[in-house]
Protein backbone atom coordinates (compact mmCIF):
# COMPACT_ATOMS: atom_id res chain seq x y z
CA UNK A 1 0.00 0.00 0.00
CA UNK A 2 2.61 2.36 0.78
CA UNK A 3 4.58 1.71 -2.34
CA UNK A 4 1.20 2.44 -4.51
CA UNK A 5 0.79 5.40 -2.31
CA UNK A 6 4.58 6.49 -2.96
CA UNK A 7 4.05 5.87 -6.91
CA UNK A 8 0.46 7.74 -7.08
CA UNK A 9 2.25 10.91 -5.21
CA UNK A 10 5.05 10.69 -7.57
CA UNK A 11 2.96 10.23 -10.68
CA UNK A 12 0.34 12.95 -9.94
CA UNK A 13 3.37 15.49 -9.40
CA UNK A 14 4.90 14.36 -12.73
CA UNK A 15 1.81 15.10 -14.29
CA UNK A 16 1.10 18.10 -12.84
CA UNK A 17 4.59 20.17 -12.47
CA UNK A 18 7.08 17.72 -14.65
CA UNK A 19 9.75 18.06 -11.99
CA UNK A 20 7.44 17.64 -8.84
CA UNK A 21 7.66 13.71 -8.92
CA UNK A 22 11.39 13.54 -9.18
CA UNK A 23 11.97 16.05 -6.19
CA UNK A 24 9.73 13.59 -4.52
CA UNK A 25 11.84 10.81 -4.81
CA UNK A 26 15.14 12.99 -3.30
CA UNK A 27 12.53 13.89 -0.45
CA UNK A 28 11.93 10.54 0.44
CA UNK A 29 15.24 9.70 0.55
CA UNK A 30 16.30 12.96 2.96
CA UNK A 31 13.33 12.90 4.91
CA UNK A 32 14.03 9.49 7.09
CA UNK A 33 16.89 11.27 8.30
CA UNK A 34 15.54 14.05 9.51
CA UNK A 35 12.33 12.68 11.18
CA UNK A 36 13.77 9.70 12.27
CA UNK A 37 13.98 10.63 16.37
CA UNK A 38 9.99 12.55 16.26
CA UNK A 39 7.53 10.02 17.53
CA UNK A 40 4.42 11.87 17.33
CA UNK A 41 2.54 11.78 13.60
CA UNK A 42 1.57 15.61 13.32
CA UNK A 43 5.23 17.53 14.14
CA UNK A 44 6.58 14.60 11.45
CA UNK A 45 3.90 14.94 9.06
CA UNK A 46 4.71 19.09 9.57
CA UNK A 47 8.13 18.36 8.96
CA UNK A 48 7.71 16.04 6.19
CA UNK A 49 5.66 18.77 4.45
CA UNK A 50 8.80 21.78 5.06
CA UNK A 51 11.19 19.01 3.94
CA UNK A 52 9.31 18.72 0.61
CA UNK A 53 8.24 22.23 -0.15
CA UNK A 54 11.56 23.77 0.66
CA UNK A 55 13.48 20.97 -1.56
CA UNK A 56 11.14 21.94 -4.56
CA UNK A 57 11.16 25.83 -4.24
CA UNK A 58 15.07 25.49 -4.05
CA UNK A 59 15.32 23.17 -6.75
CA UNK A 60 12.50 25.16 -8.85
CA UNK A 61 13.73 28.54 -8.37
CA UNK A 62 17.25 28.00 -8.93
CA UNK A 63 18.02 24.50 -10.91
CA UNK A 64 15.63 24.10 -13.09
CA UNK A 65 15.68 27.62 -14.91
CA UNK A 66 19.18 26.95 -15.44
CA UNK A 67 18.38 23.87 -17.31
CA UNK A 68 15.70 24.80 -18.83
CA UNK A 69 18.33 27.00 -20.54
CA UNK A 70 19.73 24.16 -22.22
CA UNK A 71 16.30 23.33 -23.84
CA UNK A 72 15.29 26.70 -24.99
CA UNK A 73 12.78 27.65 -22.35
CA UNK A 74 12.63 30.61 -20.41
CA UNK A 75 10.04 31.50 -17.70
CA UNK A 76 7.58 33.86 -17.75
CA UNK A 77 8.21 36.67 -14.86
CA UNK A 78 5.66 36.12 -12.12
CA UNK A 79 6.60 39.02 -9.84
CA UNK A 80 5.84 42.40 -10.36
CA UNK A 81 9.38 43.46 -9.32
CA UNK A 82 10.20 41.74 -12.75
CA UNK A 83 7.83 43.34 -14.60
CA UNK A 84 5.01 45.53 -14.21
CA UNK A 85 3.01 44.04 -17.34
CA UNK A 86 3.13 40.82 -17.13
CA UNK A 87 1.58 38.68 -14.14
CA UNK A 88 0.38 34.99 -13.92
CA UNK A 89 -3.47 34.52 -13.25
CA UNK A 90 -2.09 32.51 -9.92
CA UNK A 91 0.49 31.44 -8.37
CA UNK A 92 0.48 27.97 -9.30
CA UNK A 93 1.50 28.34 -12.70
CA UNK A 94 4.83 29.29 -12.28
CA UNK A 95 5.16 27.09 -8.74
CA UNK A 96 3.84 24.20 -10.67
CA UNK A 97 6.35 25.30 -13.65
CA UNK A 98 3.93 25.98 -16.20
CA UNK A 99 5.31 29.46 -17.10
CA UNK A 100 8.07 28.27 -19.22
CA UNK A 101 8.51 29.52 -23.26
CA UNK A 102 10.89 29.85 -25.67
CA UNK A 103 12.98 33.36 -25.40
CA UNK A 104 11.43 34.46 -28.80
CA UNK A 105 7.78 33.90 -27.33
CA UNK A 106 8.90 35.59 -24.16
CA UNK A 107 10.07 38.72 -26.04
CA UNK A 108 7.01 39.25 -27.97
CA UNK A 109 4.92 38.65 -25.31
CA UNK A 110 6.98 41.20 -23.41
CA UNK A 111 6.87 43.67 -25.91
CA UNK A 112 3.00 43.04 -26.62
CA UNK A 113 2.15 43.72 -22.90
CA UNK A 114 4.44 46.97 -22.66
CA UNK A 115 2.86 48.56 -25.89
CA UNK A 116 -0.68 47.38 -24.92
CA UNK A 117 -0.52 48.62 -21.81
CA UNK A 118 1.01 52.00 -22.39
CA UNK A 119 -1.74 53.09 -24.84
CA UNK A 120 -4.74 51.83 -22.26
CA UNK A 121 -5.92 51.89 -18.61
CA UNK A 122 -5.08 48.13 -18.36
CA UNK A 123 -2.15 47.51 -16.50
CA UNK A 124 -1.01 44.13 -16.78
CA UNK A 125 -1.18 41.28 -18.89
CA UNK A 126 -2.22 37.64 -17.42
CA UNK A 127 -1.12 34.92 -18.49
CA UNK A 128 -2.41 31.45 -17.71
CA UNK A 129 -0.45 28.10 -19.00
CA UNK A 130 2.72 28.09 -20.94
CA UNK A 131 4.46 25.15 -21.33
CA UNK A 132 6.86 22.76 -18.60
CA UNK A 133 10.22 23.53 -18.70
CA UNK A 134 11.72 20.58 -20.63
CA UNK A 135 11.33 18.55 -23.04
CA UNK A 136 9.55 18.93 -26.79
CA UNK A 137 6.39 16.73 -27.13
CA UNK A 138 5.97 16.31 -22.91
CA UNK A 139 2.49 16.87 -22.45
CA UNK A 140 0.94 19.95 -20.73
CA UNK A 141 -2.15 18.63 -19.37
CA UNK A 142 -5.30 19.32 -20.30
CA UNK A 143 -3.55 20.89 -23.09
CA UNK A 144 -3.01 19.29 -26.73
CA UNK A 145 -0.49 21.89 -27.62
CA UNK A 146 1.53 23.30 -25.33
CA UNK A 147 4.63 21.04 -25.26
CA UNK A 148 7.11 22.72 -27.34
CA UNK A 149 7.46 25.91 -25.39
CA UNK A 150 5.48 28.25 -28.09
CA UNK A 151 2.19 27.76 -27.05
CA UNK A 152 1.09 30.92 -24.16
CA UNK A 153 -2.88 31.19 -22.70
CA UNK A 154 -3.45 34.71 -22.29
CA UNK A 155 -6.96 35.86 -19.92
CA UNK A 156 -9.45 38.33 -21.67
CA UNK A 157 -10.24 41.67 -20.34
CA UNK A 158 -13.21 42.00 -17.46
CA UNK A 159 -14.47 44.60 -15.79
CA UNK A 160 -16.06 44.39 -12.27
CA UNK A 161 -19.88 45.86 -11.28
CA UNK A 162 -18.37 49.19 -10.35
CA UNK A 163 -16.90 48.98 -14.15
CA UNK A 164 -13.43 49.13 -13.04
CA UNK A 165 -10.97 46.92 -15.01
CA UNK A 166 -10.07 43.36 -12.65
CA UNK A 167 -6.91 43.55 -11.84
CA UNK A 168 -6.83 39.71 -12.15
CA UNK A 169 -9.38 36.68 -13.85
CA UNK A 170 -12.78 35.89 -12.52
CA UNK A 171 -11.78 32.43 -11.66
CA UNK A 172 -9.71 30.67 -9.54
CA UNK A 173 -6.92 29.96 -11.95
CA UNK A 174 -7.86 31.94 -14.88
CA UNK A 175 -9.96 28.97 -16.98
CA UNK A 176 -13.74 28.81 -16.86
CA UNK A 177 -15.12 32.10 -17.14
CA UNK A 178 -16.95 32.69 -19.94
CA UNK A 179 -18.11 35.03 -22.83
CA UNK A 180 -20.30 33.03 -24.10
CA UNK A 181 -22.32 33.25 -27.53
CA UNK A 182 -25.52 35.47 -27.63
CA UNK A 183 -28.12 34.86 -29.79
CA UNK A 184 -27.96 34.27 -33.09
CA UNK A 185 -24.25 33.65 -32.82
CA UNK A 186 -22.07 30.87 -34.00
CA UNK A 187 -22.34 28.63 -31.06
CA UNK A 188 -19.41 26.10 -31.46
CA UNK A 189 -19.93 25.16 -27.53
CA UNK A 190 -22.86 23.50 -27.71
CA UNK A 191 -22.03 21.90 -31.47
CA UNK A 192 -18.72 20.41 -29.74
CA UNK A 193 -20.23 19.21 -26.85
CA UNK A 194 -21.92 16.99 -28.73
CA UNK A 195 -18.55 15.10 -29.74
CA UNK A 196 -16.49 15.87 -27.19
CA UNK A 197 -17.69 15.75 -23.61
CA UNK A 198 -14.36 17.52 -21.90
CA UNK A 199 -15.18 20.56 -24.01
CA UNK A 200 -17.30 22.71 -21.80
CA UNK A 201 -15.98 21.04 -18.34
CA UNK A 202 -14.09 24.39 -17.42
CA UNK A 203 -17.41 26.08 -18.17
CA UNK A 204 -19.50 23.71 -16.07
CA UNK A 205 -17.15 23.39 -12.76
CA UNK A 206 -16.61 27.49 -12.52
CA UNK A 207 -19.03 29.95 -11.11
CA UNK A 208 -20.42 32.40 -13.50
CA UNK A 209 -20.47 35.65 -11.81
CA UNK A 210 -22.95 37.83 -13.69
CA UNK A 211 -21.49 41.23 -11.92
CA UNK A 212 -18.14 40.44 -14.29
CA UNK A 213 -18.34 41.91 -17.74
CA UNK A 214 -15.96 41.27 -20.61
CA UNK A 215 -14.84 44.50 -22.42
CA UNK A 216 -15.11 44.01 -25.89
CA UNK A 217 -13.24 47.45 -26.85
CA UNK A 218 -10.55 46.74 -24.50
CA UNK A 219 -10.62 42.83 -25.64
CA UNK A 220 -10.62 44.15 -29.35
CA UNK A 221 -7.65 46.31 -29.43
CA UNK A 222 -5.49 43.63 -27.24
CA UNK A 223 -6.09 41.01 -30.48
CA UNK A 224 -5.18 43.70 -33.01
CA UNK A 225 -2.22 44.12 -30.79
CA UNK A 226 -2.02 40.67 -31.16
CA UNK A 227 -2.22 40.12 -34.55
CA UNK A 228 -0.07 43.23 -35.44
CA UNK A 229 2.75 41.41 -34.03
CA UNK A 230 5.02 39.54 -36.65
CA UNK A 231 6.40 36.97 -34.09
CA UNK A 232 2.48 35.69 -33.18
CA UNK A 233 1.36 33.04 -35.97
CA UNK A 234 -2.02 32.18 -34.65
CA UNK A 235 -4.58 32.94 -31.77
CA UNK A 236 -7.13 30.93 -31.17
CA UNK A 237 -10.97 31.97 -29.73
CA UNK A 238 -13.98 31.04 -30.49
CA UNK A 239 -15.79 31.81 -34.09
CA UNK A 240 -18.70 33.80 -31.97
CA UNK A 241 -15.47 36.24 -29.99
CA UNK A 242 -13.54 36.24 -33.78
CA UNK A 243 -16.98 37.65 -35.12
CA UNK A 244 -18.52 39.65 -32.67
CA UNK A 245 -14.67 41.40 -32.44
CA UNK A 246 -14.53 42.11 -35.77
CA UNK A 247 -11.41 39.81 -36.95
CA UNK A 248 -14.28 37.31 -39.54
CA UNK A 249 -12.09 37.92 -42.51
CA UNK A 250 -8.38 37.55 -40.28
CA UNK A 251 -6.50 34.55 -41.51
CA UNK A 252 -4.34 34.35 -38.03
CA UNK A 253 -7.40 34.35 -35.32
CA UNK A 254 -9.07 31.19 -35.86
CA UNK A 255 -11.32 28.39 -34.17
CA UNK A 256 -8.94 25.74 -32.22
CA UNK A 257 -11.20 22.50 -33.23
CA UNK A 258 -13.88 20.56 -31.03
CA UNK A 259 -11.09 18.86 -30.41
CA UNK A 260 -9.88 21.10 -27.46
CA UNK A 261 -11.80 22.91 -24.81
CA UNK A 262 -13.43 25.95 -25.50
CA UNK A 263 -11.74 29.36 -25.98
CA UNK A 264 -13.93 31.96 -25.00
CA UNK A 265 -12.53 32.32 -21.21
CA UNK A 266 -9.15 32.83 -22.51
CA UNK A 267 -7.08 33.91 -26.07
CA UNK A 268 -3.97 31.25 -27.09
CA UNK A 269 -1.11 32.51 -28.95
CA UNK A 270 1.74 30.72 -31.00
CA UNK A 271 4.73 30.96 -32.49
CA UNK A 272 5.39 29.45 -35.84
CA UNK A 273 5.67 25.89 -36.03
CA UNK A 274 9.05 24.51 -37.99
CA UNK A 275 8.50 21.03 -38.84
CA UNK A 276 11.79 19.22 -38.53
Amino acid sequence: MRLFKSFFIFLLLTLVTQVGGFIYLVYEMVHPLATKRIKSKTPRVIVKMIIYGTLYLMICLTIVPFIAGYFGRVPLPFLLEQNDTVKPASLFYPLANRHYVTPALKEAFLEIAADYCSKTDVESLTYLDANFPFLDGYPLHPHKSHFDGKKLDISFIFRDKKKNILSKSPSLLGYGYVEGPNKGEEDKPKECSETNSYYNILYKITSQNKAVTFDQKLNTSLIKQLVNSKAIDKIFIEPHLKNRLGFKRNSKVRFQGCNSMRHDDHIHIQLPIVKK
